[in-house]
């Protein structure tokens, strides 16, 4: 519990100092940018935080199979965690793009919705990595490897601040240079975390590419009453 821990504080710390960096440099371009930019990255948070599920159900029922001595169950948890954050992603696409005007509209300024939108968009469309890293963390961390999920956090946030900053200062991208970032660094964390896990003596051990095998009424039973509960709370 005591790795858990220190890897949410890790993240917090790391995610916040990553926004303060942005921040800077983006309010030397005008106050109006700065508040697309917060307005774009709280709508993010908000959305994902209705996807936590993602996380935390992994994370419990992973865990407990695994700490039960059931590796087969976990890793029958964790495909069943995978394809539940493919089927959420892609409907989040399809959705969320198609709402832009009416999540920025909430900050009253008309600023920060035409200046926020690109941004906005193109995390939108990314929406599937989001929850994918979700599913991946919970996964990762229900089966104790509470570090790698930490190098990854440092690693996404060094990769979204040298995309970001470069394109952001040199170029007339303006917050769409940030939306960039966002989804490169997204991309260096679901491929990171899916490499770790898919090694071949984890991926043996846990049957990460049996796909569907294994899934029994009972697994599905157990699967949507934990991750149903979590969803409503």
């Amino acid at each position: 519990m005591k790795a858990i821990g220190l890897a949410a504080i890790v993240m917090a710390i790391v995610g916040t100092l990553s926004d303060i960096a942005a921040q800077a440099i983006i309010t030397n371009r005008g106050a109006g940018l700065a508040s697309a930019y917060t307005a774009v990255r709280v709508s993010f948070a908000w959305i994902m935080g209705m996807f936590t599920f993602l996380f935390l159900g992994p994370m419990t029922l992973i865990g407990t199979s695994a700490g039960a001595g059931d590796v087969e169950g976990a890793g029958i948890f964790a495909r069943m965690a995978i394809f539940s954050a493919v089927v959420a992603g892609l409907l989040g696409a399809g959705i969320i793009p198609q709402v832009d005007e009416g999540i920025l509209g909430l900050f009253g300024q008309t600023e920060v919705t035409e200046k926020g939108a690109t941004m906005f968009a193109i995390m939108a469309y990314a929406f599937p990595l989001g929850v994918l890293i979700d599913a991946l963390v919970g996964i990762s961390i229900g089966l104790m490897y509470v570090h790698i999920v930490v190098l990854q956090v440092i690693a996404a946030a060094v990769v979204a601040l040298a995309v970001g900053l470069p394109l952001f200062v040199g170029t007339a991208l303006e917050l769409t240079a940030f939306g960039i970032s966002a989804v490169a660094a997204e991309c260096v964390t679901v491929a990171g975390l899916s490499a770790y896990l898919l090694t071949p003596d984890r991926r043996r051990r846990y049957g990460f590419l049996k796909m569907f095998s294994g899934i029994t009424a009972e697994k599905f039973k157990a699967f949507g009453a934990g991750f149903g509960v979590l969803a409503v709370r």
